[in-house]
């Protein structure tokens, strides 16, 4: 990713790159056919694993090391509100994508 800053008339620009160590997601879901449309849902989803994340920082030269080992620093403390908001991402996007799919008539015995 690019990344731009400016203060006054002083700024940097360069690249911030992310790699995380692991990653596991679980989750679960079921069928709905109460209100005669079948509907795909998820009831849990969860980000079991979520790894280290390493970061790469360039744009200030001799200290880019530094500042890579700064915001890797300040990400492993905001580990859990990243967690948090990888789960509640990837769950908007599977209920969306679930939301496209059209189920099968329920069939009876």
């Amino acid at each position: 990713m690019n990344y731009k800053a400016k203060l006054s008339f002083i700024g940097v620009k360069g690249k911030l790159d992310a790699k995380v160590r692991s990653n596991a997601v679980s989750f679960s879901g079921g069928l709905d056919y109460t209100s005669g449309d079948c509907k795909l849902f998820i009831q849990t989803l969860t980000l079991s694993d979520l790894g280290k994340i390493d970061v790469h920082v360039t744009g200030l030269g001799k200290l880019n090391w530094l500042y890579s080992k700064i915001v890797t620093w300040v990400t492993s403390r905001l580990h859990n509100k990243i967690k948090e908001t990888v789960e509640n991402n990837i769950r908007k996007i599977l209920e969306k994508e679930l939301g496209k799919i059209k189920c099968p008539a329920p069939f009876l015995l």
